[in-house]
């Protein structure tokens, strides 16, 4: 946290001055593009690469007392690391530095909670306002019909100004003044659709993430006001750019009158691209506007190179040289220091580091593969222990996030002499970084700290799974296979997925099989793979006790997937209906089916549906009463029937427009099923008909409902792109009552 505020100060004061210096020499777009460095820095609070031009090489480092300490008896054959892990002397703090110094004071955890109180305080508010907000406008819009615009665009009484609101489906929102009057409506709508093409709602969100997350650091809230401002600049410069004076003028004349002279009090913290503060702050836009500044070619290409500059210094890390050199000679003087004072050091002293090197003794894997540490029967009471057990984890190839482990036993002082602490199964603990830092108190000018690097343990653990493993793998895999991916199930027993010739990387498909090693080391072979390369695993989840695993094979237009679960000791084969089986948790699936073309030919005066590859989604459910998945059936409901559901706001002022749509333009509603999991699906068609009326067929299309707790029925949006709102619903085709009536259930 320490290295993320300097960086990210430096970065905000930077560009403010940059932003005050250069001014209108640089256009308004650049400019708002540069806050996206800061929200960058904010957002990715990890340890970033290192480098000799960051601005941390010029933050003197916190330090911690650095001891020269004799190697530590090994302990369990096996299990201890090699002695270039933890049994070097111990160095001063790692490179999670930061997070150890303050862990020494006993200010840490209560400065955690204070800092999170106001996150979540200012979080909570913020989203009760823009919920609020959403709320009042779904009550009091109307619906305004512009065929151009790409967005639903809808009138509010009560709206002071106009603004673009939803992140997922983004709607233009106009006030009275704006919408009643054409030229007025035409300059808000460029305005507002200037912030849609921006992706301005994104932008809105995250600004209110950040001063959430960071609501004691003022330079962020400085960094939001004047993005704030910058965003609506680089919107304007977007709608005028090619604009003769006279329509800027007009524009800018708008702008004016359709802003309020205050802000209403209940619209602050909103994450709305558009409403503006207050007239007051329209001067700087309207100059903008008005005499349209013409940006220098020198200034923009400072600026960039400036930019590249500030991300090179506050997007990396302290060089390792530099700490280095810190630690080397804080080494040497420690080393020195003992040496000089070695037999004469306080009784105090010495009992410190004998209690912190019986500690760093009893870290360990136990026979339970747990990895952890014995609290070490010394003077000291369990309440004057300091243990902090802290790493990183990586989220992808630049993204990382830190994590911490026995954050309540350290709060709480609950360190018992001779207790065994868990810290976690070794299998689980291997991470990017993880270290053990213990201190206790003394009465010289330095308290005795230590430093253990844990991830030489997890290595050796590892190693020693890898043999067993190795062990198990003798006799069961065929000649020419390796092992790919390994799962140890509930009942001890081990799935095991090969590959033929060398390893693949774990994102690629296996090409081998699937064995299965019971706890008792009987091997059963469940898969063998004769479709080539084209396998992927299917992770084991854990289903009400039961665990399920398995496989999926992509073939020429399906996905085949075979499922096992564990009866009596032995693996038992699931039964997978239709394509692609997904979990949804709970013990919910999915899986895709074939349905009905969107086209039926006329056969004998008959509609008659053909079978294709339109494909739609079915809902299974486990049974463990069967031990089989089975199928939510759907129950013919009336139209009727469907208005009289639980709908949400929205469907309610929706859904009866949207059939009487389908019949407006020569549709008809033909079935609506009501199915056990919350999901309506509701089936409609279109006739096909030659220029003298013949029939020739008919276009099915449909539209699906899922109820959610809370809010009722809502129509699930498929083609977000589709400027057509009923398109926006449809998968093409038609659904049946069950897509497999064998396994279907009836949900009346």
């Amino acid at each position: 946290m320490r290295a993320l505020l300097i960086s990210s100060g430096v970065l905000i004061l930077a560009l403010t001055a940059l932003r005050a210096v250069l001014g209108r020499q640089v256009p308004a777009r650049v400019t708002y593009a540069l806050w996206g460095l800061v929200l960058l820095r904010l957002l990715l609070p990890f340890e970033l690469p290192q480098s000799r031009v960051s601005v941390m090489n010029y933050v003197p480092q916190p330090t911690a007392r650095v001891q020269a300490a004799q190697p530590a008896p090994q302990e369990e054959t096996g299990q201890t690391p090699a002695a270039d892990g933890p049994q070097q002397p111990a160095q001063a703090l790692p490179s999670a530095g930061e997070a150890q110094a303050a862990e020494q004071t006993g200010l840490r955890p209560w400065l955690r909670r204070v800092w999170l109180g106001g996150a979540v305080v200012l979080g909570v508010w913020m989203l009760a306002q823009n919920l609020r907000f959403a709320r009042r406008l779904r009550r009091s819009r109307t619906r305004l019909e512009i065929p151009a615009c790409p967005l639903p665009v809808y009138e509010c009484p009560w709206l002071p100004s106009p603004c673009l609101f939803g992140v997922v489906r983004p709607a233009v929102y106009l006030n009275p003044a704006a919408s009643r009057d054409p030229q007025a409506r035409g300059w808000a709508l460029r305005h507002e659709l200037q912030h849609w093409r921006h992706g301005d709602p994104v932008w809105c969100l995250l600004r209110c993430v950040c001063l959430a997350v960071y609501w004691f650091d003022p330079l962020v809230w400085l960094a939001a006001v004047l993005s704030h401002r910058d965003c609506e600049l680089a919107c304007d410069e977007g709608v005028t750019a090619k604009l003769p004076p006279r329509q800027r003028l007009a524009y800018g004349q708008c702008l004016l009158a359709l802003t309020p002279a205050q802000r209403a009090p209940s619209l602050r913290g909103i994450a709305a691209a558009g409403l503006s503060e207050s007239a007051r702050e329209l001067q700087a836009r309207l100059a903008a506007i008005v005499k349209n500044y013409r940006p220098a070619v020198w200034a923009v290409v400072l600026t960039l190179a400036a930019a590249l500059c500030l991300a090179a210094a506050t997007l990396t890390g302290a060089s390792p040289a530099a700490q280095g050199e810190e630690a080397s000679s804080a080494l040497s003087q420690a080393q020195s220091d003992a040496l000089a004072t070695e037999g004469q050091q306080t009784a105090i002293g010495r009992d410190a580091d004998a209690a912190l090197e019986a500690l760093k003794a009893g870290i360990r894997v136990n026979e339970a593969g747990e990895l952890g540490f014995t609290v070490p029967q010394t003077g000291f009471d369990g309440s004057e222990w300091f243990i902090a057990v802290y790493g990183t984890v990586r989220m992808g190839d630049n993204a990382a996030m830190s994590v911490h482990y026995l954050e309540q036993q350290q709060a709480e002082h609950a360190w018992q002499p001779g207790q065994w602490v868990a810290i976690g199964p070794a299998q689980e603990l291997w991470l990017y970084e993880l270290w053990l830092s213990a201190g206790l108190p003394s009465e010289g000018t330095d308290e005795p700290y230590l430093t253990v690097d844990l991830l030489p343990y997890v290595a050796a653990a590892q190693e020693q799974q890898d043999a067993q493993a190795a062990q198990q793998l003798a006799g069961v895999l065929p000649a020419g296979e390796t092992l790919y991916a390994r799962y140890t199930l509930a009942d001890g027993s081990t799935v095991l997925y090969s590959s033929r010739g060398a390893s693949f990387a774990e994102a690629e498909p296996f090409t081998g099989g699937v064995y299965r090693i019971g706890a008792d080391g009987r091997a059963e072979t469940l898969f063998e793979n004769g479709y080539g390369d084209g396998c992927t695993v299917w992770e084991p989840v854990d289903v009400g006790g039961r665990v399920l695993f398995g496989c999926a094979v992509q073939l020429a237009t399906t996905v085949q997937t075979y499922l096992w679960t564990l009866q009596n000791g032995r693996a038992l084969a699931v039964d997978v209906p239709g394509e692609t089986l997904a979990y949804l948790g709970g013990g919910q699936f999915a899986v895709t089916s074939s349905a009905w073309d969107a086209v039926g030919m006329v056969e004998n005066g008959r509609m008659q549906p053909a079978g294709g590859h339109t494909c739609k989604q079915y809902w299974l459910y486990w049974d463990e009463a069967t031990v089989s998945l089975r199928e939510y059936g759907g129950v013919p409901i009336t139209e009727q029937q469907l208005l009289a559901l639980e709908l949400s706001r929205a469907e309610a002022e929706n859904l009866p427009a949207d059939l009487a749509m389908i019949r407006a333009d020569g549709g008809a509603v033909d079935s609506i099923y009501l199915r056990g999991n919350g999901v309506v699906n509701i089936n409609y068609h279109f006739d096909q008909r030659e220029k003298d009326g013949t029939m020739t067929g008919a276009e099915y299309h449909n539209i699906t409902l899922v109820w959610t707790e809370g809010e009722g029925y809502s129509a699930v949006n498929y083609q977000p792109w589709s400027s057509n709102w009923l398109q926006t619903l449809d998968q093409g085709g038609i659904y049946q009552a069950a897509a497999f009536p064998q396994i279907a259930d009836d949900p009346a």
